[in-house]
């Protein structure tokens, strides 16, 4: 990860955003592991730190981070999503459905120009879209 534990935190500061346990519990364990956690794994982490938060907790300060632009989610299969560190943009993934590996790759050419084309012909408001591949890694294969 590029801005390292630091930059998050002084970029909360900065926004006058009030740093609670819980929330500091998640950005610490997301930060830890740079993987994709699912919220079991977040409520797990938290339950070993010894930081008590409810499930309804724990989808507040996930949704805050999303819409802070300081974590993403991703579909994880079965229903389940990832969250993990993400504060270098939009971009993409490549997710292997036997290992569960993440690889973030960026595209040569942005979708804005058809992402607009497709909201203008379609009367369309695009929010935000995600394109993700699923297969086997190297490793996997």
């Amino acid at each position: 990860m590029r801005n390292g534990p630091s930059k998050i935190f002084l970029r909360l500061q900065k926004q006058g955003v009030r740093l609670t346990r819980a929330r500091g519990a998640i950005i610490d364990l997301l930060i830890k592991k740079q993987t994709f956690l699912s919220l079991a794994d977040l409520k797990k982490g938290l339950e070993r730190k010894k930081v008590r938060a409810d499930r309804t907790t724990l989808y507040r300060e996930i949704l805050f981070l999303k819409q802070q632009g300081m974590i993403c989610e991703i579909p994880m299969g079965g229903g389940k999503k990832g969250y993990k560190i993400c504060e270098d943009g939009h971009h993409h993934h490549l997710i292997c459905i036997r290992c569960n590996k993440v690889e973030e790759i960026a595209l040569k050419n942005t979708l804005a120009p058809q992402e607009k084309e497709i909201a203008r012909l379609r009367g369309f408001m695009v929010l935000e879209h995600l394109l993700e591949f699923y297969g086997f890694c190297e490793d996997c294969q």
